[in-house]
C-alpha cells in the first residue's frame, strides 16, 4: 500500500485541517498499521481487510468502519487511534486509485515484478515529496500501544525506517518514475486528506461517515 513517507505527509496535511492535540501520537498512529506482515496474514488483520461475495463477483477492500466500531471510545480520546484510522482510509484509497490502476492491470504472475519496481519508485518519490512538501525528519517518540491487531515489537523499527527514508533516497526527475505517475500520487494525497478530514469530522460530530466499500475493487486473476 502507500509508503511510510506518504503516510507521514498525510498526517501532517490532515493535522492542518483538524485539531490534533498530540502530534507524536497522531503520527505514530498513522504509521503503525504497517507493524504487521504479509507472511502470516497479520497485515490483512491490521488493515481490517473485508471481502464481499456477490452472485458473480468478489470485491475486497479496507473496511475502516470495523476499526471505528471496535475502538469508538479510544477514537474520541486518543490521537493515536485517529492516526490509525487515517492510515486505513488512505490505504483504501491507494488500493482503488493506485494499486488497481498501476499494479493489478498486469497478469498475476507479473505483478510481483511491478510491485518491486513500485518500491523502487517509493525511493524516488521520497526525494520528490520531501521537496514538494518541505518536510523534515520527525523526532518521534516510541509509545506504549494497546492495539491487538498490530505487532507492537515492530513499531520502533517502523519509526527508525521512516527516519532512514529521509537519509536514503534516490534523487530523480518525475519522469524517471517507472510504475507510478507523480500526478496520480499528488491526486492521491489530496483525496486522502479530504476523505480523512471528512471522516474525522463526522466522528466528532456523531454523524454517519462515508461507506468504505466505494473503494472496494473486484478480484482479478
Amino acid at each position: 500500500m502507500a509508503s511510510r513517507m506518504l503516510h507521514y505527509i498525510l498526517a501532517i496535511e490532515i493535522a492542518k485541517n483538524v485539531m490534533v492535540n498530540d502530534m507524536n501520537r497522531f503520527v505514530v498512529g498513522a504509521l503503525i498499521p504497517d507493524a504487521s506482515s504479509h507472511n502470516d496474514d497479520s497485515y490483512d488483520i491490521a488493515h481490517f481487510e473485508d471481502i464481499i461475495k456477490g452472485n458473480d463477483n468478489i470485491r475486497k477492500g479496507i473496511n475502516w468502519t470495523l476499526f471505528e466500531n471496535k475502538y469508538k471510545k479510544e477514537l474520541e480520546e486518543d490521537p493515536l487511534y485517529v492516526g490509525y484510522l487515517c492510515h486505513l482510509i488512505a490505504d483504501a484509497i491507494w488500493f482503488k486509485r493506485i494499486t488497481d490502476k498501476y499494479i493489478r492491470i498486469y497478469p498475476k504472475n507479473d505483478r510481483m515484478r511491478y510491485i518491486k519496481k513500485g518500491y523502487e519508485d517509493f525511493q524516488k518519490l521520497n526525494a520528490l515529496l520531501i521537496e514538494e512538501y518541505g518536510i523534515s525528519c520527525p523526532l518521534l517518540q516510541a509509545l506504549s500501544i494497546d492495539i491487538e491487531e498490530i505487532n507492537t515489537s515492530l513499531v520502533d523499527e517502523l519509526i527508525y525506517k521512516l527516519r532512514k527514508d529521509f537519509e536514503v533516497h534516490t534523487q530523480c526527475n518525475k519522469s524517471e518514475l517507472e510504475v507510478y505517475s507523480y500526478e496520480a500520487i499528488i491526486e492521491f494525497i489530496h483525496e486522502s486528506v479530504d476523505m480523512c478530514v471528512k471522516e474525522i469530522n463526522a466522528l466528532r460530530n456523531n454523524e454517519k461517515g462515508v461507506n468504505p466499500d466505494i473503494y472496494y475493487t473486484e478480484s482479478r486473476l
